[in-house]
């Protein structure tokens, strides 16, 4: 399915340009959330396809050996990039980088109420750790009838809390939480379940998708005039048309153009390197700092190139430029110096 690594692009791309970019520019459209929840829609599809093909091998081995692999693609460079900040200074165990090293970054942040200086990106690692946890037990020991209604029981869930949360959490942090975000890992989950060609073929599939549609424009008009009580549904309706997206590409593109771009080698390159790209970029500009610093560079040059986002438009689009490019330059060489050694080891665990 290589249109998904182009799914897995354009959500990291969209990660970017929301920390990248100047947020008065913006338009208070929601870059970063979307970028997340096609990653969460992407992951629930994705992890579950796994677990249900490997649902007739003895439970032991498989669960082994869907740890294993989760193992050796997500821990080795997670450490390593919380080592690098330690190391460096930029994190220190009383503020923060415990509740990293734990994978339970979404917690600290809802208890913060606010997004620390730096690591708030890797909330949403945690919520895929912590989802990992408990759902290769879900998918492996209970039946099918009774995983579709705990699903689904699971999605209501999600949503009931999104809707609720501006009533009774104003300016909180608790949408971080696994539980407000078990909509877009269990939509993923059931388009995996059914099969994304039966989704696809839904009956009033144009109709649910233009409900989906509505939904993201009315909260996002409620975003745009401070109306809190209706932006939740920006978030629901992007989640669902997320959902089809999803099935539409498993299932293969039809579009032409759209396909094409989708599986271009340079937009699978991105996919493929998105976990990396995820993890280094908050980081880059402060790796860029102290390069600078040490070579007692002017401090205009790293001004501009990249926090030129303070000066206007203009710069802004030259340090988006300037950090997307050196992010994935640090990217393409984690993926190949010492991701990729790693990844090959998932061979003795299939």
């Amino acid at each position: 399915m290589p249109e998904l690594d182009g799914l897995r692009a354009l959500a990291v791309s969209s990660v970017l340009f929301a920390h990248f970019f100047p947020l008065k520019y913006q338009l208070s459209l929601p870059f970063g959330s979307a970028g997340v929840q096609l990653f969460f829609v992407l992951s629930g599809f994705l992890i579950t396809s796994i677990l249900l093909r490997s649902k007739d091998v003895k439970l032991s081995k498989s669960l082994k050996d869907f740890y294993a692999r989760r193992f050796l693609r997500i821990f080795p460079l997670y450490y390593l990039v919380l080592g690098l900040c330690a190391f460096a200074g930029w994190m220190n165990w009383h503020e923060g980088l415990a509740w990293h090293v734990f994978y339970l970054s979404n917690v600290y942040i809802s208890m913060l109420g606010h997004w620390p200086e730096l690591g708030g990106h890797l909330w949403s690692l945690s919520v895929e750790e912590q989802f990992y946890l408990i759902w290769p037990l879900l998918v492996l020991l209970t039946a099918k009838s009774s995983f579709v209604r705990i699903t689904v029981f699971s999605i209501a869930l999600s949503v009931i809390l999104r809707l609720v949360e501006p009533w009774f959490f104003v300016e909180s942090k608790v949408n971080l939480l696994l539980f407000y975000n078990l909509h877009a890992l269990g939509l993923g989950s059931l388009i995996a379940f059914f099969g994304a060609k039966s989704v696809n073929a839904l009956r009033h599939r144009n109709r649910w998708m233009m409900l989906a549609a509505l939904m993201m424009v009315v909260g996002w008009v409620g975003k745009f005039y401070g109306v809190e009580k209706i932006v939740p549904l920006l978030n629901v309706g992007m989640v669902g048309l997320f959902g089809f997206v999803v099935a539409r590409c498993a299932s293969g593109v039809s579009s032409a153009w759209t396909g094409t771009f989708l599986r271009h080698h340079l937009i699978r390159r991105i996919g493929m390197i998105s976990y990396g790209l995820y993890v280094w970029h908050k980081f880059v500009p402060l790796m860029v700092e102290g390069v600078l610093d040490f070579c007692h560079a002017p401090e205009v040059g790293y001004d501009l190139l990249v926090l030129g986002h303070t000066r206007g438009v203009f710069f802004g689009l030259t340090s988006l430029a300037t950090s997307v490019a050196l992010s994935i330059a640090v990217s393409e060489l984690s993926w190949r110096l010492f991701e990729s050694p790693i990844n090959r080891l998932k061979r003795h665990f299939v």
